[in-house]
């Protein structure tokens, strides 16, 4: 037909294509490994580097750690002879976490959690929030060398 454009082919030939662009199976690209979505190890699981976990020591866990649900730490923050205040109730705050997926006292000690955000979705006052996660660093962190 008389002017007419010529189209060229816009895709690259076949040999381009996956998995042919790869002429070693080495250079395929490899997926990245997926670090587990829980901050603790099941009982039967291998003991994982705690770094992994935001762990700030570089000693690999000897055991499978056992960290306490949110709700009855919180209970017992509020009994606690030197962390229990007349001005705070931390076990009023246990429904809000359970409601924002915080389970256990080491999802509170992850270092992605920040003040600022726990202070959003909790709904209470900065003092408060900055307690409850340093409570929960300091006990998780019993809770790995065995004093908790």
């Amino acid at each position: 037909m008389p002017g007419a454009a010529q189209f060229a082919y816009i895709y690259p030939p076949p040999q381009l294509y996956f998995p042919y662009q790869y002429p070693n199976a080495q250079d395929v690209p490899q997926p990245l490994p997926h670090l587990p979505t829980q901050p603790h190890a099941p009982d039967n699981a291998p003991a994982v580097a705690p770094a992994a976990y935001g762990h700030s020591s570089s000693e690999p866990l000897s055991t499978a750690v056992t960290f306490p649900e949110i709700g009855s730490w919180l209970i017992g923050l509020d009994q606690h002879a030197h962390r229990s205040s007349p001005q705070v109730k931390f076990s009023s705050l246990g429904e809000s976490l359970d409601r924002n997926g915080f389970y256990l006292i080491s999802d509170l000690a992850s270092n992605l959690i920040s003040a600022e955000k726990l202070m959003e979705l909790l709904e209470t006052n900065y003092g408060t929030v900055v307690q409850l996660l340093q409570y929960a660093k300091e006990d998780t962190e019993a809770c790995r060398v065995g004093r908790l």
